[in-house]
């Protein structure tokens, strides 16, 4: 882990695999993980985590800020709809 930063409940970092392992498969669900048990972490309101030296990091990457609109989608009060669905 790098460039680690701390402000007003956001965390920032990024996760560079050792030299050498910039295929291997394993840093892909590490990185997911890492960011889901940051972000339940007490006091930590946002996590933004970065996959860096990686041949997938865009794909990657992609998906950690994906995590953040899947969650933002399940925060919906109890008998709302989505705009414009039917029924």
């Amino acid at each position: 882990m790098q460039d680690l930063s701390v402000t007003r409940g956001t965390v920032r970092f990024s996760m560079r695999p050792p030299t050498g392992e910039g295929t291997c498969p394993q840093y892909v669900p590490l990185a997911v993980e890492a960011k889901k048990i940051v972000k339940a972490l007490p006091g930590v309101k946002k996590v933004d985590a970065t996959l860096i030296c990686h041949v997938q990091e865009r794909a990657v990457n992609e998906a950690l800020v994906m995590m953040d609109t899947l969650e933002k989608g399940k925060a919906r009060p109890k008998g709302s709809s989505r705009k414009g669905r039917r029924k």
